[in-house]
C-alpha cells in the first residue's frame, strides 16, 4: 500500500505525470480511504490541466497569423502615439504663443489709431513674411554659389596668352600684381587701406591753432574709446581689432551655464567641444560692426530633479553661429547617445526646451561682445 504513493512521488518529480497518476490509483485501490493519497491525486490533476493549458497558449502564439510582429507592432504604435502627442502639445503652445504676440501687435496698432488685425489677418501677415526671408535666405545663398562657381571657372580658365598661378609660381623670382602685371618678387604692393593713410599723412598739415596757442593734445575719452577709432587712425577710414580668444571662451561659457527645468526633468549643458572660428570688431567711417563666425556642439544630460539621476544624455550641434543671422540660430539635434530609461516622452520635451534655451544663450553672448568690444 505504500510503495505505489512512493513510487508516485517519485514519478511526479521526473516529470512522468501519467505514469504518477496511475500509482496513486493503485493506491487507493489498497486502501481508498487514504485522504492523503486522494489530495496528491488531485493535486496532480491540477497541475495537469494548468500545463495542459499553458502548452495550448504558446502553441496558439506559435501558430497564430502576425503574432511573432505583434510586440514590436504595438511598441511602434505607442512610440507613435507619443510623437503624435508630443507634436500636438508643441503646436498648441506655438498657437498660444502667436495669439498672444497678435494681442500685443494689435494693442500696439491701436496706441498708433491703426485698426487691429484679426489674428487670421495676422497669421496671414507672419507666414507671408516667412516666405519672404525664405526666399531671400535661398536666393542668398544661391547667388554665393554662383559667384564661388564663377570664380572656379576663371581660375580653371585662364587663357593661354596669361600666366597661371601654377605657372607663376615656378618663375623663379617673379609674381603677378593684383592689375595683372609681372613683376619682381620683392616689390611690395600697397593695400588700399594704406594707400588712404598715406595719402592723409601726406596731405598738408596746418602747424598751429588760428590765435598760435599751444595744439591741444589728443585724449582717449571716458567710454574707454568704444565706437571711435583708435588715436592714429582719426580718420576713421579702417581699423579691426581681433577679438576670437575672448569671444570663445566666453561662449563656451555661456553655452556651458544654459539650464533649463521642464516638469520633474532638469536639462543640462555638461560639456561644451569643438568650438572654432574667429571673431573681430571693425570700426569704418567712425561706425562699429561686430563679425563673428563660429561652429561646435554641447554634450547635455536629462536628470531626474528629484532623484538626481541621468534619465537621458546627447548631443547637440551648433553649425553657424554666424553675426550675419544669429537670432535664428541652426541647432542640430543628433539622436540620443542614451536613451531615455523612462519618461521619454518628458526626456523629449526636456529636450526641445533645452534647445531654445541655447539660443537664447548665444543672445546673451551677443550682448556681452557688444558691451565689452
Amino acid at each position: 500500500m505504500v510503495f505505489p504513493a512512493f513510487n508516485s512521488a517519485a514519478n511526479r518529480k521526473l516529470g512522468e505525470h501519467t505514469s504518477a497518476r496511475n500509482d496513486l490509483r493503485e493506491a487507493l485501490k489498497l486502501d481508498p480511504m487514504n485522504s492523503t493519497v486522494k489530495k496528491e491525486l488531485t493535486s496532480l490533476k491540477m497541475e495537469v490541466e494548468k500545463q495542459k493549458k499553458a502548452q495550448k497558449v504558446s502553441m496558439q502564439k506559435a501558430f497564430s497569423k502576425g503574432a511573432l510582429l505583434y510586440d514590436d507592432k504595438e511598441e511602434e504604435n505607442k512610440q507613435k502615439q507619443k510623437e503624435e502627442a508630443l507634436k500636438k502639445r508643441q503646436a498648441e503652445e506655438a498657437q498660444t504663443k502667436r495669439k498672444a504676440e497678435w494681442e500685443d501687435e494689435c494693442v500696439k496698432r491701436m496706441a498708433k489709431g491703426e485698426p487691429a488685425l484679426s489674428f487670421e489677418e495676422y497669421e496671414k501677415l507672419r507666414k507671408d513674411a516667412e516666405e519672404k526671408k525664405k526666399e531671400e535666405e535661398k536666393e542668398r545663398r544661391k547667388k554665393a554659389r554662383e559667384a564661388a562657381r564663377r570664380t572656379e571657372e576663371e581660375e580653371n580658365n585662364d587663357s593661354d596668352d596669361e600666366l597661371t598661378e601654377a605657372e607663376l609660381a615656378q618663375l623663379r623670382g617673379y609674381k603677378k600684381t593684383s592689375d595683372g602685371r609681372v613683376t619682381s618678387y620683392f616689390t611690395r604692393e600697397q593695400s588700399k587701406e594704406e594707400i588712404l593713410l598715406a595719402a592723409e599723412r601726406n596731405a598738408p598739415q596746418k602747424i598751429g591753432s588760428p590765435n598760435g596757442s599751444t595744439p591741444t593734445p589728443v585724449v582717449p575719452s571716458s567710454d574707454g574709446g568704444k565706437g571711435r577709432a583708435s588715436a592714429w587712425n582719426q580718420a576713421g577710414t579702417w581699423e579691426e581689432k581681433d577679438a576670437t580668444d575672448w569671444c570663445r571662451e566666453r561662449l563656451k561659457l555661456r553655452l556651458k551655464e544654459t539650464k533649463v527645468e521642464s516638469g520633474s526633468l532638469i536639462g543640462v549643458v555638461t560639456e561644451v567641444k569643438d568650438i572654432r572660428g574667429d571673431a573681430s570688431v571693425v570700426v569704418v567711417s567712425g561706425k562699429k560692426r561686430y563679425i563673428f563666425d563660429f561652429h561646435g556642439k554641447v554634450i547635455y544630460d536629462i536628470r531626474d530633479r528629484d532623484a538626481d539621476e541621468v534619465i537621458a544624455s546627447g548631443c547637440l550641434k551648433l553649425p553657424d553661429i554666424c553675426s550675419t543671422h544669429h537670432e535664428e540660430l541652426d541647432v542640430l539635434v543628433e539622436g540620443w547617445k542614451q536613451s531615455p530609461s523612462r519618461d521619454a516622452l518628458a526626456a523629449e520635451e526636456c529636450r526641445v526646451s533645452l534647445v531654445s534655451e541655447l539660443r537664447e544663450s548665444v543672445k546673451l553672448w551677443v550682448k556681452d561682445f557688444n558691451n565689452t568690444y
